[in-house]
């Protein structure tokens, strides 16, 4: 009798330390691969920047960085989170030596504008024997971020000049790809459109770090948003809708651009450009408020609309201010809504399906690192528990189920690997 209260009161500690460790973490898994993925994008613009100096030890440097990447990745796959995030740290930190060793360059300015005025000059030729409005603005963005990149350079701040000497890149490649006709119409550019939004988003993000903006922010947020409903839709074969959500991808990261360096003369095209971006989104979300049958997101969906036709009203009665408050407004309940309509997504098969296979290639990794403590045993046992009641529940049809045991094993997981990463020490 002993022995089996013993057990009881093992089994519901455990349950118990599973709840609060789940409660202090979070979703640290999907953070963490936020960050992986950052680290690996800021790589590979190093990478680039360290081809503008050849004769130099970049190279080097950068190398080191994508090595402490692939240990973290390679860790993390093993569940050893903890030392996947040591990794993660010295990555990131590795990097910065790249831009401390262009300190006082003299050839730093000089290389940005043999490259700058290279680039915008090839973009000007194509640009001007169009008749393209949207590759004007376009063109007048890039050479507004190479002035930028010059003065940062002349300032001795070589990592802030080399993010605005890629965004000048960027701007006077779209200004070019409008003119050609390689627009985000055309389904053959999904994966280049994917690779820039997604640098695009790194370096707003970045700047936004460094010159904080809560209007900013809260559109940063919804571009974030907006690209993961892109690459889903692009998993889900559907490649014209990923396109469409691309291009409010690209127009709100622009309005963050615009924010956080004050551009002049952006204030009149950003507002009518805003309008217009929440407007598609309204059309584009209405086929999945009618499909939810939630009274609620109904509700919201009705006040969105509402407060949307009258910010447009104000506008074109000349009253910017009130337009832009109900439109301000009118971005929240937006967010609100897509929101709660991706946590509706959440439940769909294929990404609880995706959720376990990553779930069980962790166990199987815990399982052939195992430790002989018998505390870590019986965590390991309630773990695979877990994961067997969540794979039951998603065959059963159970998705909310089915995700709150993933939830458990994902702390349970961490807890093992925090306690085999001690050992270790």
């Amino acid at each position: 009798m002993k022995r089996s209260t013993h057990i009881l009161i093992v089994f519901l500690t455990m349950i118990f330390c599973a709840q609060f460790v789940l409660a202090q973490t979070g979703n640290h898994s999907g953070d963490f691969e936020r960050e992986l993925n950052r680290l690996q994008e800021k790589i590979q613009q190093a990478s680039q920047l360290a081809r503008l100096f050849p004769h130099s030890q970049l190279s080097e440097i950068v190398q080191s960085a994508r090595e402490q990447y692939q240990l973290a990745k390679q860790a993390y796959l093993q569940g050893r989170l903890i030392k996947a995030r040591s990794h993660l740290k010295l990555g990131f930190g590795i990097l910065t030596r790249v831009y401390r060793a262009l300190r006082n360059n003299p050839f730093l300015k000089a290389k940005f504008k043999e490259a700058l005025d290279s680039k915008i000059q090839e973009a000007e030729m194509i640009v001007s024997r169009s008749q393209n409005p949207e590759a004007g603005k376009l063109l007048n963005r890039a050479r507004y971020y190479r002035q930028r990149a010059y003065q940062f350079a002349n300032l001795n701040q070589p990592e802030l000049a080399y993010k605005h000497y890629l965004l000048a890149i960027f701007f006077a490649d779209n200004a070019m790809n409008a003119v050609r006709g390689e627009t985000t119409d055309n389904i053959a550019n999904l994966d280049r459109y994917f690779e820039n939004s997604k640098s695009l988003l790194l370096q707003a993000g970045d700047l936004l770090k460094e010159n904080f903006n809560s209007t900013a922010r809260d559109i940063l947020q919804h571009a974030e948003f907006n690209f993961r409903q892109a690459r889903r839709l692009y998993e889900e074969h559907r490649p014209r809708l990923a396109m469409q959500k691309l291009q409010v991808v690209n127009r709100l990261l622009y309005r963050v651009l615009d924010l956080l360096e004050k551009r002049p003369g952006a204030m009149t095209e950003r507002l009518e450009s805003d309008i217009a971006v929440v407007e598609e989104s309204i059309s584009e979300l209405r086929a999945r408020v009618n499909d939810s049958n939630d009274p609620a997101i109904q509700r919201l969906y009705e006040r969105l609309v509402f407060l949307t036709a009258a910010a447009k009203q104000k506008y074109q009665a000349q009253n910017t201010l009130a337009a832009r408050q109900q439109l301000r407004i009118a971005n929240r309940l937006l967010l609100q809504i897509q929101r709660r309509l991706d946590h509706t997504s959440d439940l769909s098969g294929s990404r609880i399906r995706e959720q376990l296979q990553t779930a069980r290639f962790m166990l199987e990794a815990l399982k052939r690192n195992a430790l002989a403590d018998p505390v870590y045993q019986q965590l390991l046992a309630l773990l695979e528990n877990n994961l067997k009641t969540a794979e039951s529940a998603q065959k059963e049809g159970q998705s909310r189920q089915a995700l709150q045991h993933l939830k458990i094993f994902n702390s349970l997981a961490l807890k093992l690997d925090q306690m085999r990463t001690a050992q270790e020490k």
